[in-house]
This record gives C-alpha cells, structure tokens and sequence, in this order.
C-alpha cells in the first residue's frame, strides 16, 4: 500500500513548513464480494499494514484501510 501524510513542522525562525511525505507499507487484507441475481453488487474488504519506512519520523506504525462498494452490474 501506498501512503502518505501531511507533516507540519515549527522551525528555528518561528515559521511552518508543511511537507508532504511518502511511505510504503506491507500487511494483509481481507474482503468479500457478493452479486445478487438482479445484478446488484456489494463489496466490503478492510485491511491492516506496516510501514516500511520512515518509522522513525511519525508517532504511528501501523496503518489501516477500509472500503465499501456499492454498484449495479450492467
């Protein structure tokens, strides 16, 4: 998975500098899919990851995604 995050940092001259930084992550997901005869389509999947790098830089390790699709099948 693909992440990233918006850092605010107060440097030495009283100013902000805001930088957006990039990280992978490694982990597992899990998730179902379900079409009715009517052709109604519903898909639930929720995941969890680590960083790989950068840890050291934030206050979090683990990540976690989470979707719910709703859809009809032509």
């Amino acid at each position: 998975m693909l992440n990233s995050v918006n850092e605010t940092v107060f440097n030495n001259n009283g100013g902000i500098e805001t930088k957006n930084v990039a990280d992978f992550a490694l982990g597992i997901g899990l998730g179902g899919k379900w079409i009715t005869k009517s052709g109604f389509i519903g898909e639930l999947n929720l995941g969890f990851a680590r960083n790989l790098f950068n840890n050291d830089r934030y206050d979090y390790d683990i990540i976690a995604k989470a979707g719910i699709t709703l859809g009809y099948r032509f």
